[in-house]
């Protein structure tokens, strides 16, 4: 579940190298537009009474914090932007939180790499904005308010000036800070410190949905979900969609109901047809992030080769997984180095984890499906684990 990689948020010794890269694939003028949209200036027309200023009592117990998408990834990043910003919340001691979604300047989804836009394109990326940006800061747990602006202007309609901010120092008008790898690794840490909650959790209807479908497909107790990654950007990543389904042929259909969701990209495709012709495929969870937490909090466990969606499970305690391939050298934003800073141990599973959650250092071959899945079910057995989590409520602040 690690973040997608932006050069906006890399390291300075990396950031020349990034920009000389986006010279050569996407032109000088391109590189020149994306380094204008960073800093921010492109907005300034809109700065006359909009600088920040000390708050006022009114939210004197509220942190605002700025998905930025001048600065910030349509992906879901923001999963891990509203839990950094939650615990942030809880370690300055406020009571509320507040998500702006800030538009880029000319209220339009910035423009991206030549090898991104291929693969997501700029209808796809506006479409993202509501079915994953916007869809992730509302299934936060504890509730935060949300405001999704449609011009940078608008953030003169939000009731009051913001005292407390994050990303720490945000402006929207010079050189608008996303979230960091270093933000990352704090959010590791402090949940290391605090333990893990549902953070991401559906909620009772959620799962009554899923109990639903559940019923009408005849699904067994023990329901193995599995989550494939299969699109055109860092395709290295891909899930190895040839042992998942070796994988899943194997499995007792008496004891174990399999079910796929595919990558949302490629959900009706002609490879997805075939593991339909097979096996259960829930679609539907492809494109709802609600249904997509639902089923996940509903498996007997979920396994996947790490990717965006897999945030929703690796942040809910209710949640069983065992997550493969987090690491993938060719990749940028997969490589050791990048997975260290965010605050992932090499060879270990993250410290806040529960007892029933595991990150697999290793490729989804079929002999580590095979081991991984025996070791979990020996785990289950051992301790008596149900074959469902047990429904999680809706939670209070804390």
């Amino acid at each position: 579940c690690q973040p997608e990689i932006d050069w906006t948020r890399m390291k300075s010794p990396s950031l020349f190298l990034r920009i000389w890269t986006h010279v050569r694939k996407d032109g000088f003028l391109w590189t020149v537009k994306q380094s204008l949209r960073a800093s921010g200036l492109q907005r300034i027309w809109a700065l006359p009474g909009l600088l920040f200023r000390r708050g006022t009592e009114g939210d004197s117990d509220t942190l605002y914090a700025y998905y930025d998408l001048n600065v910030s990834p349509i992906t879901y990043d923001a999963l891990w932007f509203c839990l950094c910003a939650e615990m942030e919340r809880r370690e300055k001691g406020l009571k509320h939180l507040a998500l702006v979604l800030v538009p880029t300047g000319g209220g339009d989804v910035r423009e991206e790499s030549y090898e991104y836009d291929k693969a997501v394109d700029r209808d796809k990326r506006i479409w993202r904005v509501y079915n994953v940006v916007i869809a992730s800061m509302l299934m936060i747990r504890p509730e935060a308010s949300v405001h999704v602006l449609r011009d940078v202007k608008d953030l003169r309609l939000l009731a009051a000036r913001p005292r407390h901010v994050f990303p720490q120092g945000y402006s929207p008008f010079a050189f608008p800070k996303p979230v960091t790898y270093q933000d990352f690794a704090v959010l590791q840490r402090r949940l290391s410190a605090r333990g893990l909650e549902s953070f991401f959790s559906a909620g009772l209807a959620g799962r009554n949905y899923i109990q639903n479908w559940r019923r009408c497909f005849g699904a067994r107790p023990r329901m193995v979900v599995v989550t494939l990654r299969n699109y055109g950007f860092a395709s290295d990543r891909n899930s190895n969609i040839a042992a998942w389904l070796a994988f899943a042929r194997e499995l007792d259909p008496e004891k174990y109901t399999v079910v796929f969701v595919p990558d949302t990209d490629t959900a009706y495709d002609d490879h997805t047809d075939e593991i339909a012709s097979e096996f259960l495929v829930f679609r539907e969870a492809a494109f709802h992030p609600h249904l997509r937490a639902a089923l996940y909090e509903a498996a007997f466990v979920n396994m996947a080769t790490m990717a965006g969606p897999t945030s929703m499970i690796t942040f809910n305690a209710h949640c069983r997984y065992l997550q493969f391939k987090p690491m993938v050298p060719s990749a940028a934003m997969s490589t050791r180095e990048v997975l260290e800073e965010i605050g992932y141990k090499f060879g270990e599973t993250p410290e806040f984890s529960t007892r029933y959650q595991k990150l697999v250092w290793e490729a989804d071959d079929l002999e580590v499906l095979r081991r991984e899945f025996r070791a979990f079910e020996t785990l289950a057995d051992e301790t008596n684990l149900p074959d469902m989590p047990a429904l999680c409520g809706e939670r209070g602040r804390t």
